[in-house]
C-alpha cells in the first residue's frame, strides 16, 4: 500500500512540475511556432486566466484547516508589490488623467504571476512540485529552445519558419526572443557541472552561450550572464582540477566574447558614457537610453508627492499618459531598469526592491553556505548585474513566474536547513 501511494505522489508531482513547464512555454509564445496575434481574445489573456485559475485552486485546495502555513517569508515584498501596483495606478490617475484600471492593465501580469509565490510555496512545502525535477524540464527545454532559434537564425535569409520580430545588429541579422529558459539552463548545467564533474553538463552552457551572442545579442545580458558564472565558479568550494578545467574554459569564453563586435559596441557605450568619444559618433541605444533617465529624474522630483509614490505607471494605449511619460520621445520603460522603475513608484519602489533583493541574497547565501547550491545566488546576481539596464523580471510575464518560484522554493530550503540544524 505505501508503495502505491508513493507512485500517486511521483505521479502528481511530475504532473505539477510539467504544469509549470506548460506555462513558461505558453510565457514564451509557444516557441515562436504559431502565430498569437492570430488567436481571438488575447493570447496573452488567454493564459493569464488559465494560470490564475490553476493557482487559486491549487491555493484553496492546499490552504486548510490541517495544512496551512503560519509565517511567509516573503510576505512584506508581496504587500509592497499590491501597494505599489494600486498606488501607481492611483498616481497616474492624478499625473495623467488616466483611469486606474487603465494602470492596473499594463501591471496585470506583474502582479498575477508574482503574487502566485503564495500557492507554490504551498506546493514546496506538501511536496507537490519538486525544484530539481523543474531544473532538468528547464534544461530540457532550454537545449530544444537553443537549438530552434539557432537553426531560425542560419537560414533566416532563406526560410523564416517562426513567428517573431527581427532586426539586424553587428551585420546579421538579430532575433527578439524571450528565452527566460535558456538563461536558466545555461545556470543550472553549470551548477551542475560543479556539483556532479560531468563535462557534458557544459554542452549546454556552450549552446546557450552561443544563442546569447550570436542570436539575442544583448549586450547587458551577455555580461550579466558571464558575470554569474564567474562569480558561481569563484564560490566553487573544492579546489581540484575540475576547478582548473572550469578556469581555463572561462577564460577562453571571456577571450572570445571580448574578441566580439557585441562586446567592442558595449566598450564603445562606455566610452560615451564617460566623455571620451562623441555622440555623434556613436548611436546606439545607450544614447536614447541617457536622455530618458535624465527625463525620469527630473519628473519625479517635480514634487514631493512624486519623490514618494513616482509619477504613476503610464498606459502607452492612452494617449496623454504616452506624452506625459516620453513614450512618443521613444523613452520605453523597458528599456531603462531601475530608472523607469523608480520613475513609475518612487521611494515606495525603491523600498520594494531592497526588500526583494536583501531578502533574495540573503536566503541565497544561507543556502550555499548549507548546502554549497549557488543556483539561487547566481540568478539574482544576475538579475541585480543587468538591473541597471533592464529589469526582466518586471515586464516579461516568463521572468516574474521564474521569480515567484524561485522565491517559494529558496523559503522551503530555507526551512528545511532550519529544522536539520535543530
Amino acid at each position: 500500500m505505501q508503495i502505491g501511494r508513493r507512485c500517486l505522489t511521483i505521479r502528481k508531482t511530475a504532473f505539477n512540475n510539467w504544469i509549470i513547464a506548460l506555462f513558461l512555454v505558453l510565457m514564451e509564445n509557444c516557441f515562436y511556432l504559431i502565430d498569437t496575434d492570430r488567436i481571438p481574445l488575447g493570447y496573452s489573456d488567454l493564459w493569464l486566466i488559465l494560470f490564475v485559475c490553476y493557482y487559486t485552486f491549487q491555493y484553496v485546495k492546499r490552504n486548510n484547516r490541517n495544512f496551512y502555513i503560519k509565517k511567509y517569508n516573503f510576505r512584506l515584498v508581496m504587500y509592497l508589490l499590491i501597494t505599489i501596483v494600486v498606488l501607481s495606478s492611483i498616481q497616474a490617475g492624478f499625473e495623467y488623467n488616466q483611469s486606474i484600471l487603465l494602470g492596473l492593465r499594463p501591471q496585470r501580469r506583474f502582479l498575477l504571476l508574482l503574487i502566485c509565490y503564495y500557492s507554490l510555496r504551498l506546493q514546496f512545502q506538501r511536496n507537490k512540485i519538486e525544484f530539481d525535477d523543474i531544473e532538468t524540464i528547464i534544461i530540457n527545454i532550454g537545449i530544444f529552445e537553443s537549438i530552434l532559434y539557432c537553426v531560425q537564425q542560419v537560414v533566416f535569409s532563406s526560410i523564416s519558419f517562426l513567428h517573431l520580430s527581427y532586426n539586424y545588429r553587428y551585420g546579421s541579422v538579430r532575433l527578439y526572443i524571450d528565452s527566460v529558459v535558456i538563461v536558466f539552463m545555461i545556470l543550472f548545467s553549470f551548477n551542475k557541472y560543479i556539483r556532479n564533474n560531468k563535462l557534458y553538463h557544459l554542452l549546454p552552457v556552450a549552446l546557450g552561450l552561443y544563442y546569447e551572442i550570436t542570436v539575442s545579442k544583448g549586450r547587458l545580458e551577455c555580461i550579466g550572464i558571464f558575470a554569474a558564472l564567474i562569480i558561481s565558479f569563484l564560490l566553487w568550494k573544492e579546489l581540484s582540477t575540475r576547478k582548473f578545467i572550469g578556469c581555463i574554459i572561462l577564460i577562453i569564453a571571456v577571450v572570445i566574447f571580448a574578441n566580439t563586435s557585441i562586446f567592442n559596441n558595449f566598450v564603445m557605450a562606455l566610452e560615451i558614457k564617460f566623455g571620451l568619444v562623441s555622440q555623434s559618433s556613436y548611436l546606439d541605444t545607450m544614447a536614447i537610453r541617457n536622455d530618458a533617465r535624465t527625463f525620469y529624474m527630473n519628473e519625479l522630483f517635480k514634487s514631493p508627492i512624486r519623490v514618494l509614490f513616482g509619477c504613476g505607471y503610464p498606459n502607452t494605449d492612452f494617449q496623454p499618459a504616452a506624452i506625459a511619460s516620453g513614450f512618443n520621445q521613444g523613452f520605453i520603460f523597458a528599456d531603462n531598469g531601475i530608472f523607469s522603475f523608480i520613475y513609475a513608484y518612487g521611494l515606495l519602489g525603491v523600498l520594494f526592491l531592497l526588500c526583494l533583493y536583501f531578502g533574495c541574497m540573503r536566503s541565497a547565501i544561507e543556502i550555499y553556505k548549507c548546502k554549497n547550491d549557488v543556483r539561487y545566488l547566481t540568478f539574482f546576481i544576475f538579475i541585480v548585474a543587468i538591473s541597471y539596464n533592464i529589469i526582466f523580471w518586471w515586464w516579461k510575464p516568463e521572468w516574474t513566474y521564474m521569480l515567484a518560484i524561485l522565491l517559494a522554493s529558496m523559503e522551503y530550503e530555507m526551512i528545511c536547513i532550519k529544522y536539520n540544524k535543530n
